[in-house]
């Protein structure tokens, strides 16, 4: 069964909803940042320190980008997931634009500044 180990109000929350959207079972895995997350049982998934991490079946993979465009090529397919070469550069010029440009505003409104 696939494990994602980070707290709902973090980043880990990008992969939380794709799992959800998938609709696959999965293990939520809890892990506070800056504390849970420098432990050296976490440090031995992610050795950054960072959530959140996704375990598949022995295969280990951090950073969120990264873990949603994995579980949308292995367990999703389209639209999450569209065929060709040119409809992938897609999913990822829109994946970093998102992280790139929405998610600093995001984040200074949240912070209040």
């Amino acid at each position: 069964m696939l494990k994602l180990f980070g707290q709902t109000r973090s980043r880990a929350s990008r992969s939380l909803w794709m799992l959800e959207e998938i609709g696959i079972p999965y293990e939520h895995m809890p892990v506070r940042p800056y504390t849970e997350s420098q432990s050296a049982e976490y440090l031995h998934i992610n050795p950054n320190g960072h959530i959140p991490s996704l375990e598949d079946d022995g295969f280990v993979l951090w950073e969120s980008l990264a873990i949603n465009m994995y579980l949308a090529e292995t367990y999703a397919g389209a639209p999450l997931w569209p065929a060709g070469a040119k409809d992938h550069a897609l999913v990822y010029q829109w994946s970093l634009w998102a992280a790139n440009e929405i998610e600093p505003c995001i984040v200074s409104i949240a912070k209040g500044l």
